[in-house]
């Protein structure tokens, strides 16, 4: 059980995932921060219900808390600290639990289905096979778009670069700057 003074709890955003050209990064700070730590593992895409039921609790308590919001959709949460409580909940993340596993380092899941009627998910759960398959499909092939891009400036700056007057363009941009 968790002790918090009555009153509005602060909360504070930290991004703890980025995107970049080689794919999503999740940089693992809420899991080293606490020792009690808790996997949200998703059904039926309602983790974000659950963090904002989360969150408001926490905060309606006096808690203060560190969420971090998606990089794609800040208006989602992929994580919530405990500031002062030694406790954190992120989404599920395989990879991360099996490096867990091999330290022999605690954490427990959340199985989001016990909260919902899993009955009426199953008439739509290939619809939201195909909206993760699709959405999985999409954001890979942005990369890969990313990728070539980051490539074709690489040439096209190794064309210019060598012949830029770079003292002519530092000139113009104090021109500039000053009107």
């Amino acid at each position: 059980k968790l002790k918090f003074p009555k009153g509005s709890g602060k909360i504070t955003e930290v991004f703890t995932d980025c995107i970049s050209a080689g794919g999503n990064r999740h940089l693992d700070t809420f899991e080293r921060l606490s020792s009690n730590h808790y996997f949200i593992k998703d059904y039926g895409a309602i983790s974000p219900v659950f963090f904002d039921c989360l969150v408001s609790e926490l905060t309606h308590r006096g808690a203060d808390i560190t969420v971090a919001p998606e990089p794609l959709c800040p208006e989602l949460y992929r994580g919530i600290y405990v500031d002062g409580a030694d406790v954190s909940f992120t989404v599920f993340d395989d990879n991360f639990c099996q490096k867990l596993d091999r330290n022999q380092l605690p954490y427990k899941i959340i199985n989001t289905a016990r909260f919902c009627d899993t009955e009426k998910f199953k008439r739509s759960k290939l619809f939201y096979k195909y909206a993760d398959k699709s959405a999985k499909t999409l954001f890979s092939g942005a990369i890969k778009q990313l990728g070539i891009a980051s490539q074709a400036h690489d040439k096209i700056e190794s064309l210019y670069y060598g012949i830029t007057d770079f003292s002519i363009v530092d000139t113009l941009t104090e021109k500039l700057k000053k009107r």
